[in-house]
């Protein structure tokens, strides 16, 4: 008998209701004024509790309660169990940490070494367990993971350390008798050629035409924090219209933006400690007819017209620009006749003359962007 009714404020005096009005819009004026914030998910404390054991993991057969404690397999027996004060996500950042811990060094830079070389040490990252691969190099695993520790788990010192080394530096030139006693590169006697991932491989073409925008920070995700992302909200191409970086672009589960899943994106629905590498012809046809591709070739062709220079000077500028060094002789020859051809085939088509060089030259551009040279590292 005492609750106000949900409008109270018909109950007030006038005065009062017109000052409670005011109150409330100057509220919300201030609310809505305010900056967006950045956010992250985060977890809090909640009350520890130890938990008894499931029966074959059947949550109805229960067995005895076991305090919490690390894996025996990696711990040992001599434990003692955490206290029910702490929820042990402390302990276990530290227990992860310490440098006699069999695992976090070596999955770490197995992991980094993956990274430059195309293959790690030990070839399954996911899985250091019997049923995954042998590290090839036992030794040099355990060494780089105890100067990992010892330089304080830098990641930085560590590429350093990889980078200064004559493995990270050898070429990729073919050996007929090595690659008969070791196809695959398991030996490490040549540097592997990597293809670039297909975040890398967006970035390269936005970066030829000198487009990438290399501004940091912020979200290019249109929906709003804790809103359901839902497919048919950000299939829409103009979402991923951006010339941002390709790590600011929204990846959703359900809707993954066309480049990435032409050059093998990593499925962001699982976990996966290494992107599958196919060479499929989707490949070869988005580097000739997507709208990316199209778009920025026609850029790279006007700014390479715009130049008061000669047409071999233009060749000389396009492969400098797009796979880092200057055409041979015959490369040079094969492109200027190739833009002669194109040009002359599409006035016979009467398109004017700018039209046609611009178009010659976007061919040409286009090209040369779609070689095995621009998209692999050697």
């Amino acid at each position: 008998p005492f609750a106000l009714p949900d409008k109270a404020d018909a109950l007030y005096p006038a005065d009062a209701q017109e000052r409670v009005a005011a109150e409330r819009k100057q509220l919300k004026s201030l609310q809505d004024s305010l900056p967006a914030l950045p956010t992250t998910m985060a977890v809090s404390e909640g009350t520890p509790e130890n938990i008894p054991i499931h029966i074959r993991g059947s949550h109805q057969t229960l067995g005895s309660i076991v305090p919490r404690q690390f894996p025996q397999i990696f711990a040992g027996d001599e434990q003692t169990p955490l206290g029910d004060t702490v929820s042990g996500r402390l302990e276990l950042a530290q227990w992860l940490t310490t440098p006699d811990h069999p695992l976090t060094s070596r999955v770490m830079v197995n992991r980094i070494w993956q990274w430059h070389f195309g293959d790690g040490l030990v070839r399954t990252p996911d899985n250091f367990g019997k049923l995954g691969e042998r590290p090839t190099h036992p030794e040099l695993l355990d060494w780089l993971a105890v100067q990992f520790v010892e330089e304080g788990w830098s990641i930085k010192a560590l590429h350093r350390l990889i980078m200064l080394s004559s493995t990270y530096q050898m070429s990729t030139t073919y050996n007929a008798v090595a690659v008969e006693q070791d196809p695959e590169n398991r030996l490490l006697w040549r540097r592997s050629r990597q293809r670039l991932d297909a975040e890398a491989i967006r970035d390269s073409i936005l970066f030829v035409t000198d487009n990438l925008d290399l501004s940091m920070g912020g979200t290019l995700l249109p929906t709003e924090n804790r809103k359901y992302v839902t497919s048919t909200a950000n299939v829409n191409p103009l979402v991923y219209d951006t010339t941002r970086r390709s790590a600011y672009l929204p990846i959703v589960r359900s809707a993954l933006y066309e480049v990435f899943q032409a050059f093998d994106f990593a499925d962001p629905a699982v976990s996966a400690g290494k992107r599958m590498n196919t060479t499929v012809a989707p490949q070869a046809l988005f580097m000739m007819n997507s709208e990316l591709v199209s778009e920025q070739t026609r850029l790279l062709a006007e700014k390479l017209l715009s130049q008061d220079a000669t047409d071999t000077d233009r060749v000389a500028n396009l492969y400098r620009r797009t796979l880092s060094r200057p055409p041979s002789d015959e490369e040079t020859e094969s492109a200027l006749a190739y833009v002669e051809r194109y040009v002359e085939t599409m006035k016979s088509h009467n398109l004017d003359a700018e039209q046609a060089h611009i178009a010659a030259w976007q061919s040409l551009s286009r090209a040369v962007l779609a070689s095995n040279e621009f998209v692999y590292v050697e």
